[in-house]
């Protein structure tokens, strides 16, 4: 037996040699859809077709037995008109749903078919469906809310975006000492019960959908737990050090404890759906997965040569991931060994690229991803061996949960417990980094009260920031702060300072010149309310006027992106015509030329030419001075695409 793990062991630390490392999820991959101007991530081996649905932008993705079609939609100025959309995607895949309800997209109102598609609205005010036959409710949000606002950005998977947060108390001991809660484990109950484990307190039973606490059940003796699992007919099993064994509640109240452990063990517990029950076990030579059933006990040794106690997580499906903490026999580094259980052998996966330390459980999500808790307050998908961030915690997470609905629970070293979900909107779209004229967007609330986005900087770059609430509906208070390469603040705004946006609660820093090159910090800070709010940086455009050439300029205007400026060097005497044309959506545009000295020179609303209609025109306006000017192409209302035509007659 020795012999055979030390043969295993070489095999791995070789493997560790040669195996890839995928920063990129593994299930999926980013897709760059040019037409409409936005990168998703597609599942990975799908084929991806773009095609035309009436004149407009859509992609068909297809899988084995499966069809995921995402389709772009003219200006929606309407919530009614999401729901004929997402009926008719529907339709054309042949699925009638039994019903629609609401659900948020993009920070507003939108559409949804529970398990087989969603419509809303971009920021830019264009419609987006996606629909699919086929696939899992989880796939189909992976994809939507992965969705970013320029096929130059990067999509990335989408992260946990918090439900609730709830504290757990202190409570008195017998000679009336104050007990601080310490959490070491979470378990869901198919009872619709989240119980948590405190070690000082026993165990706690909590309303998996609000946090709310329901009662405490003491532990019976002096206890050591480490973690807990619950079975599909609601046993619930404590792992527990002091006795050697697994503690059983089951009818409200502690039972005979289960089974006879080493030193130090048992040091993690899972349970199958199946009522199979998994540990690790210590034994003289090394750690082991102990497996017990209503009717047998039997004991699977790991490696011999692991330098820390191995974690266990199992999936739905009855599948056992065991994590080993392998010390090389060549250079003494420790590894994690990732392997699936198969019989009495484990089967090396892949290797995690995180040290013993740094990894505090482990839960599977029902779509099969290992997800890990991390001691830098990271919780993490695993995607062979890499790191992925889903969401980070402001104290250490040292216990996970999963719900079969997907709801991830976390029980942080501040003795609280939150729960997050990845099927509602994300708490931040894309990577955390911003370009100028691209939208982002996050969230805001009490519970999460500020979001830090990065943006390359040129020094003598000037730009605007703008951070608004799309609802228009005055719902968050926030602001806006930049901070230098350095970790200088540079500048700050609470309420806008003009009447740019439409919010009375929007931010906006104007005009600001950057003073250095290098990575901005723009930090958007929670001050009341609750919503999800669209940042975007802007700044100058330029382009050169050719006398008998006619130059085209073409840009986008938006709630977050109300004002474009262009930039050009001019000379006395020449007179110039800027026609600006809107290419798409409700926009309603306006045009005003401001001369060397900052003053307005010319402004117009709607051209007077009438077959121009809302199109705006600065008809053969004489240029006084030589110098730079700027254009600046505006709203009076709506949003859209726009083409600025400049002609020097």
């Amino acid at each position: 037996m020795i012999f055979r793990k030390f043969i295993l062991t070489i095999i791995s630390l070789l493997a560790l040699l040669t195996l890839p490392v995928y920063a990129q999820s593994s299930g999926y991959v980013p897709f760059a859809w040019d037409a409409a101007d936005l990168a998703l991530l597609v599942p990975a081996g799908w084929s991806v077709s773009t095609v035309l649905r009436d004149d407009q932008p859509a992609l068909e993705i297809s899988g084995e037995d499966a069809l995921l079609t995402v389709q772009a939609l003219p200006a929606v100025t309407n919530d009614a008109d999401l729901r004929p959309a997402l009926e008719s995607a529907l339709q054309s895949l042949d699925i009638t749903p039994a019903a629609l309800t609401e659900t948020d997209w993009f920070g507003r109102a939108a559409a949804q078919a529970q398990g087989y598609g969603r419509a809303g609205r971009l920021p830019d005010q264009r419609g987006l469906v996606i629909a699919g036959r086929g696939v899992s409710q989880s796939l189909l949000n992976t994809v939507a809310n992965s969705v970013v606002f320029s096929a130059d950005s990067t999509p990335t998977a989408p992260t946990y975006a918090l439900l609730w947060r709830t504290e757990i108390p202190a409570a008195l001991n017998i000679e009336g000492t104050p007990m601080p809660p310490r959490i070491v484990g979470l378990a869901h109950s198919p009872f619709d019960l989240l119980y948590v484990v405190d070690a000082n307190q026993g165990l706690i039973a909590l309303d998996p959908t609000t946090g709310a606490h329901i009662i405490t059940f003491p532990f019976a003796n002096p206890s050591q737990p480490n973690s807990i699992a619950v079975t599909p007919s609601g046993a619930v099993y404590v792992a527990d050090t002091a006795c050697r064994c697994l503690l059983t509640f089951a009818n409200r109240s502690w039972i005979n404890p289960l089974g006879s452990f080493g030193g130090g063990a048992p040091l993690d517990v899972s349970a199958a759906a199946d009522g199979t029950l998994y540990t690790i076990d210590r034994q003289a030579d090394g750690y082991a997965i102990r497996t017990l059933t209503d009717t047998s006990s039997r004991s699977i040794p790991l490696n011999f040569n692991g330098a820390a106690a191995p974690l266990l997580a199992v999936d739905a499906d009855g599948s056992v991931t065991v994590v080993e903490w392998l010390s090389s026999l060549i250079d003494g580094d420790i590894n994690g060994a990732v392997s699936h259980l198969d019989g009495d052998t484990t089967a090396l996966q892949y290797w995690l690229d995180a040290p013993a330390d740094a990894v505090n459980d482990l839960a599977i999500s029902p779509d099969g991803q290992l997800v890990a808790a991390l001691a830098d307050g990271r919780i993490a998908g695993v995607n062979h061996g890499a790191l992925v961030e889903l969401a980070r915690e402001d104290s250490t997470p040292r216990a996970l949960a999963v719900a079969p609905d997907g709801t991830l629970y976390v029980g942080l070293e501040d003795a609280s417990v939150v729960a997050r979900s990845a099927s509602v909107t994300p708490e931040r779209s894309g990577d955390g980094s911003i370009r100028h004229d691209v939208p982002v967007q996050g969230r805001l609330s009490e519970d999460v009260v500020r979001q830090d986005w990065h943006y390359q900087g040129t020094a003598g770059e000037q730009i605007t920031i703008n951070a608004v609430d799309l609802t228009r509906a005055d719902a968050l208070d926030m602001a806006v702060r930049l901070t230098g390469p350095d970790g200088g603040e540079r500048a700050y705004n609470d309420d806008q300072p003009g009447l740019d946006l439409y919010g009375r609660f929007d931010a906006q820093i104007a005009g600001f010149v950057l003073r250095e090159t290098g990575t901005y910090t723009i930090s958007v800070e929670w001050l009341r309310g609750a919503g999800t709010y669209t940042l975007g940086v802007s700044a100058n455009h330029r382009f050169e006027l050719v006398t008998g050439s006619a130059a085209r300029l073409q840009g986008a205007l938006q709630d977050v992106f109300p004002v474009q400026r262009w930039i050009f060097e001019g000379r006395v005497g020449q007179v110039v015509t800027f026609t600006m044309l809107v290419e798409s959506g409700d926009l309603d545009p306006a045009l005003e030329l401001i001369q060397p000295g900052g003053s307005r020179m010319a402004y117009n609303d709607d051209a007077a030419d009438p077959e121009l209609g809302v199109n705006a025109q600065l008809f053969r306006v004489t240029l006084p001075d030589s110098g730079i000017y700027v254009l600046e192409a505006s709203r009076y209302e709506g949003s859209g695409h726009y083409t600025i035509v400049a002609l020097v007659n």
